[in-house]
């Protein structure tokens, strides 16, 4: 099963850490704007430098049936407005309600027709969702983010959500982030609500568009620390931007070549980073048993001493694969003067930094470690 994450901002990001896949997501703008030309719309101007986004959602990504579950409701609710809201049962698939197949038929919904692992949306208000015949537009839909947080805003109160004039509050957007998957029989679709409410609110207010970006299956170690890199600096770049620091996370490879950030939290550490470590790899070797992960990253901000043995910035990344390759990745990385982070390229060190998360001892991080 692949997974799905949402992005607000992508462009700007993938400028910020030097990636190759920048240009080719411009062009892809590119080809959008001639889309939109042809229907007579307005131009799309894909901002390239973003500071201060920050979305309320803790859920950074989730399966594709997730999605699927949340536009069965949608779909529920378009087809009866006084449908008794039921939750999805075990041995029903979402894809195959009658609901969902009727109302995608109707091309009306921005939140249905749109296919969640490709495309985008844009902060642009137009009325039905766009199918371009233009060969180079991923997915080959483009949906309004206006016209999605419309239909967002009619789900709510059936879903228990309350809103003020359409705003959520920020109190609400803590209740949903805290939602019990045990207990409340609609937590998947208030998880995915809440994700794609907050990146179409973003997308409206930064005038920035939403993209999907699906993790590909992984099956070579090589791919697995490259992607696994990516994802730690992407998340550490955003971090930084929004709270100027961060405690260590990771980010894993599931079974399926699947990548996914793990938040690691264990509050009864302290102010001790490395009982915190220590206490959050524990719940990381549970959760590689569970999962069956192939490979998983943590990344740590730290210091390093640069050429002239001086303390610089850095994001410390140890990778390491379940077959027992370990990797440890450098990020130096430095502020400017407008508050924002730059990331530096990234270097492999020779350091015998592992935590063993697919074994069965701990060896905490060093303070220093020099750069090449």
């Amino acid at each position: 099963m692949m997974g799905l994450s949402i992005k607000v901002g992508l462009l700007a990001s993938l400028i910020a850490l030097n990636d190759r896949d920048a240009e080719s997501l411009q062009y892809e703008f590119e080809q959008v704007n001639k889309e939109l030309q042809v229907r007579g719309l307005p131009q799309h101007c894909e901002p390239t430098n973003l500071f201060g986004i920050e979305s309320r959602s803790k859920c950074v990504g989730y399966p594709y049936l997730f999605w699927r579950v949340l536009t069965r409701f949608a779909a529920r609710l378009a087809d009866d407005r006084d449908w008794l809201p039921t939750a999805l049962k075990d041995d029903e698939d979402p894809d195959y309600d009658q609901a969902v197949i009727d109302q995608s038929l109707l091309f009306k919904s921005h939140l249905l027709c749109h296919s969640p692992s490709e495309g985008y949306y844009l902060p642009i208000d137009f009325e039905e969702v766009i199918f371009s015949e233009v060969p180079d537009i991923s997915g080959h839909m483009l949906g309004s983010s206006y016209a999605v947080m419309r239909e967002l805003v009619a789900l709510a109160p059936k879903l228990g959500i309350s809103l003020d004039d359409g705003n959520l509050s920020d109190e609400q957007a803590h209740l949903l982030n805290e939602t019990d998957c045990e207990t409340d029989p609609f937590a998947i679709e208030k998880i995915v609500w809440l994700s794609v409410f907050e990146a179409a609110r973003l997308s409206i207010e930064h005038r920035s568009a939403i993209c999907f970006t699906p993790s590909q299956p992984v099956e070579h170690q090589a791919e697995g620390f490259e992607l696994l890199t990516k994802d730690l600096r992407f998340m550490a770049k955003y971090l930084l931007d929004d709270q100027s620091g961060f405690l260590p996370f990771a980010s894993v490879i599931n079974a399926a070549g699947e990548s996914a950030y793990v938040m690691l939290d264990d509050s009864s550490a302290g102010d001790d980073i490395h009982a915190y470590l220590k206490a959050s790899v524990a719940s990381l070797r549970t959760l590689v048993v569970e999962e069956r992960c192939l490979a998983v990253g943590i990344c740590v901000d730290t210091k390093v001493s640069d050429e002239l043995n001086m303390p610089v910035d850095a994001l410390h990344c140890t990778l390491e694969h379940s077959n027992g390759t370990v990797q440890n990745i450098v990020v130096p990385y430095k502020v400017r003067a407008t508050g924002e982070y730059t990331l530096k390229p990234s270097y492999e060190i020779n350091d015998d930094t592992n935590f063993n998360v697919f074994g069965s001892d701990f060896a905490p991080d060093k303070d220093q470690e020099r750069a090449p």
